[in-house]
């Protein structure tokens, strides 16, 4: 099936067609990449350099804003009460924390977002899936630590205990973020939200990646998610950073859904 996200780029609407069924996740990348000429078509041609961010509209941000406040607000309430079974659930199973806090890059406010010295970050929640000594347990195993640094991703973790399992599979153990939605320290819908080591495989593009807060689904989960290569997911970053609009954030929700009922992607 193919689906048609409209952008707003530069106040102009220019038509993106990805299709997203039916197809690889490279697949997914590439058609993403061969709509990007639509945009091009219409502004100025690109000056040699970094790529440029065109200012998204107050109207779009404050109805973004609202939107994340009121979404998270309702999630939050319905969610609470199996959070806090799920919660005691992991303090069952095995010792330690049942939140884990993960140190984030956040939107950055200063005009030099590379310079590393004065990166902000956030510790962004999410329900522990792993065993107490997840870190150290890479450490003693080069192997695994070789892999993960790849694509900063296991397929198969011996880390990740059985209930975690589960709860990565049905993405509830992101749910937790809803409190960094709340804080304004992210948005439901953006980037991926990258640790301070990972910045370096953004390149050139990481102040544009920088300026925009990290979301808790974007256009890499529903195109694919674990299931891409990290160079795919920084390409998706891109697209969505480039393309954010109200069509486009509504199309990721939608896709969201689907995504978590079918499983897709995810582990």
């Amino acid at each position: 099936m193919e689906q048609r996200i409209y952008a707003d780029n530069r106040n102009e609407q220019a038509l993106m067609e990805l299709h997203m069924a039916d197809t690889t996740p490279s697949e997914r990348i590439s058609r993403a990449a061969r709509a990007e000429p639509l945009l091009a078509d219409r502004r100025p041609a690109p000056q040699p350099g970094p790529a440029a961010l065109a200012p998204a509209s107050q109207g779009y941000l404050l109805l973004k804003r609202a939107f994340d406040i009121v979404a998270s607000l309702l999630l939050l309430g319905i969610f609470f009460l199996p959070l806090f079974i799920v919660a005691l659930c992991i303090r069952w199973e095995s010792p330690g924390p049942a939140i884990h806090r993960r140190r984030v890059l956040a939107r950055q406010s200063c005009d030099d977002p590379q310079a590393t010295h004065a990166l902000e970050t956030f510790d962004a929640f999410k329900l522990r899936t792993m065993i107490p000594d997840a870190e150290e347990y890479l450490s003693r195993h080069p192997h695994l630590f070789e892999s993960y640094q790849k694509d900063w991703k296991l397929e198969h973790d011996p880390r990740i205990t059985r209930l975690g399992a589960f709860l990565r599979t049905t993405s509830i153990d992101e749910l937790p973020q809803l409190l960094n939605v709340l804080k304004g320290e992210m948005s439901l819908i953006g980037p991926r939200m990258i640790t301070v080591p990972e910045l370096a495989r953004y390149g050139a593009d990481a102040p544009l990646l920088l300026s925009v807060k990290p979301g808790l689904t974007g256009l890499w989960q529903v195109n694919g998610r674990q299931e891409l290569t990290y160079e795919e997911r920084v390409r998706l970053d891109m697209v969505y950073v480039q393309s954010r609009s109200v069509q486009m954030d509504l199309q990721i929700l939608l896709k969201t859904v689907k995504c978590v009922l079918l499983r897709r992607g995810a582990y």
